[in-house]
Parts: structure tokens; sequence; C-alpha cells
């Protein structure tokens, strides 16, 4: 089998095809419908932890810790990098971040992946920070769980969501 190319009809082609590619590459992206990064400048800097709550869920009793060091404390940068700092255990974190603010408050993602903590921001000053996340548990063992309805049952293991409240300020 011989192929030939007739120039004279190719040429037609070549030209539509050279004309959208022209077309398609002279486009500009319209920005409008892309969602902005957001920020808040109060939220960047360095945030030492000072007191965190611990709401029991099912009593509503509180615990209060306030044994935290100048060890103990987050760094949000403008790049969305964040540098969190543990005295217990003695660790450093460095990872990424994201803030929203919605109808339903502000929010603090943490985290990259599928590893992503979210905390409201309860309060946001220049000097002063409350957020509030939760700690998810894992209880096993014997355990008589007690439902509204007053039946006693025994389980060998529950999972609870906690509250806390974390305090932060500037120095």
């Amino acid at each position: 089998m011989n192929i030939t190319f007739n120039l004279k009809q190719m040429k037609k082609p070549l030209l539509i095809l050279i004309a959208l590619i022209c077309a398609i590459a002279g486009c500009k992206i319209d920005e409008a419908g892309i969602p902005k990064k957001q920020s808040n400048q109060l939220l960047n800097g360095k945030w030492f932890l000072k007191a965190s709550i611990a709401t029991d869920p099912t009593t509503g009793a509180t615990d209060l810790e306030s044994y935290y060091t100048a060890k103990d404390y987050y760094v949000f940068n403008n790049d969305n990098s964040l540098n969190y700092s543990s005295s217990f255990p003695d660790t450093t974190i460095n990872t990424r971040y994201s803030y929203t603010n919605s109808s339903s408050g502000q929010h603090i993602f943490i985290g990259e992946g599928s590893d992503i903590t979210n905390i409201t921001i309860n309060k946001l000053t220049a000097d002063s920070l409350i957020i509030l996340t939760s700690i998810d548990a894992s209880i096993s063992g014997s355990i008589t769980v007690t439902s509204g309805s007053g039946t006693t049952g025994t389980s060998s293991s529950a999972s609870i969501s906690i509250p806390v409240t974390y305090k932060l300020a500037r120095k």
C-alpha cells in the first residue's frame, strides 16, 4: 500500500489547527470563578499555649490544664506553613494550614493529605486566640454502658470525642 499526501489538501486542515491552537493559547483564565486563598493577618505569628480545658461529654465536667511552657507554641506563617512545638513530648512539627471564614465561623485546618485537624476559632484578637477542637479517644476493657432509656449493657470497647478548648497568647 502506497500512501501519498497531497500538500494542497493538507494545507486547509493544518491552517485551521494552527488557528485553533493560537486561539486557545491566547485565552486568559477567568479568575473570578477561582476561590481566593483566605488569610487573617491577626492569626499570623507566634502563639503560646497558656491553658486547655477538656469537657467530659457525658457529665459536662471540665478539667483545666495550665502546665504549658515556652516550648508549647504554634507559628502561623504567611505562606500557610505552620510550626508546632510541644514540651511533652519534646517535639517540633512542620506542616501546612489553611484558614476559612464562612457563615459557620472561622476555622483552621491543620495538616496535609488525609491527616487534617479541623479547629474552630472562638476568639481572635491581636493578643488572644481561643480555639476549639476535639480529641477522639478509644477505651477498651469491660465497660458498662447505660443508654438514655435506662438499658444497661457491657461492651469491650467504646469511642468518645472529647471537646477541648485551648487558650493561646502572643507572650
